[in-house]
Formats: structure tokens, C-alpha cells, sequence
């Protein structure tokens, strides 16, 4: 009779991901989404972060912010000002996580540059033309 041995293979290798959650006061954009890597704006300029980058929180100013989820698809959000944190993770697994939390933050599709000039020059139109000043309020707030 032969004695047969199976040999299991346990992977000892642990996932090694970076996830990310975007927030901004309105609303959840992203929560511990898997990433390759993401751009940010931040107060001293543009830097990016991947997988087993260092721990940092730092101030993030206006501009543009890219996640890279592959070498394929990536998405671009503009934030107004924020927060950014990345961590290493708790236990010895090499996923680490990193969130953003914005006053706003918009997907950069929304945002239309030539519509927002045109209604920008329309309230200016407005307020020249007028010697209220309370109305002037009112059309500069919108």
C-alpha cells in the first residue's frame, strides 16, 4: 500500500493594499477604497502616496487630487481644503490606509469652467447695474 502525503501550502504573505476613504462634510466619496496610488495638493505642493509610504498628516490647500486605482482607470476630485492621513495598519499585515476628509470635495467631471465664467459674469452684471446695496449683497452671495 502506498502512503500517499498531501502537502497544503499556507500563504504566510499577507495582502498587501493601500485603502482610501474620502469624505468631505456633505457626503462619503470613498470608504477604504483599494488604491494603487493618489496625488494631493498639499500646503508645501503636490505630492503622491502609495503602499509603505511613512506616516503623515499634513494640510491639504485647493487643487487637484488623482487616484489611480490601476494603470488603467483613475478619477480626479478638486477639494477646496482639507485634512490628509496616512497610517501604517494595526496589525503585521502591509496594508496601510490613508483618508482624506475636505470641507469640499467635488468629482472634477462636475465642474465646468466656461458655464461657471458665464454665470459669474452674469451677477457681476447685476451688481454694477444696480445702487442697492443690499441687493448687491444678496447677488454676491448667489
Amino acid at each position: 500500500m502506498l502512503n500517499r502525503t498531501r502537502r497544503i501550502f499556507f500563504s504566510t504573505v499577507k495582502s498587501s493594499n493601500l485603502y482610501l476613504t474620502i469624505s468631505s462634510s456633505s457626503e462619503s466619496i470613498f470608504r477604504n477604497q483599494v488604491i494603487k496610488r493618489a496625488s494631493f495638493p498639499g500646503i508645501e505642493g503636490y505630492f503622491t502616496v502609495t503602499n509603505n509610504h511613512s506616516p503623515l498628516v499634513t494640510l491639504l490647500r485647493n487643487g487637484i487630487i488623482t487616484v489611480e486605482f490601476d494603470e488603467k482607470e483613475k478619477k480626479q476630485f478638486f477639494i477646496s481644503d482639507g485634512i490628509f492621513i496616512y497610517k501604517k495598519s494595526n496589525d503585521n499585515s502591509s496594508s496601510n490606509n490613508a483618508e482624506i476628509v475636505g470641507v469640499e470635495i467635488v468629482p472634477l467631471e462636475y465642474l465646468d469652467k466656461n458655464k461657471t465664467v458665464k454665470v459669474l459674469q452674469q451677477m457681476c452684471a447685476v451688481n454694477d447695474a444696480t445702487d442697492d446695496k443690499w441687493r448687491k449683497i444678496k447677488t454676491m452671495l448667489g
